[in-house]
């Protein structure tokens, strides 16, 4: 019995992860992978868009948000620190938090 289990348990960890590899491979699996962290200042947040124009020591840029996080908690001139992550070959921002003073 003991040996069907492990058996069937292999199996399973087998295919989910050939089913991740395959999903990573075509580029469905949306900012899985954080890749880094930024500090800006947002200028401007275009709700139906999910976009924010953020200025940084780099001048503006406007980025997608994904979907899940929640727009409407920040306003304009909040200071935040960013977590990246890709979506295909475009980074986004997966996560944002306010820095407070």
């Amino acid at each position: 019995m003991p040996q069907a289990l492990l058996a069937c348990r292999a199996s399973v960890v087998a295919a989910a992860v050939a089913f991740l590899l395959a999903v990573t491979a075509q580029g469905l699996s949306p900012a899985l992978a954080q890749a880094s962290r930024f500090w800006a200042e947002i200028v401007k947040i275009e709700l139906v868009e999910r976009k924010l124009t953020l200025k940084a020591s780099m001048g503006q840029q406007t980025l997608r948000v994904a979907p899940g996080v929640a727009l409407h908690e920040f306003k304009a001139g909040d200071k935040v620190l960013l977590t990246f992550g890709q979506d295909g070959n475009e980074s986004i921002i997966t996560s944002i938090e306010v820095v407070k003073p």
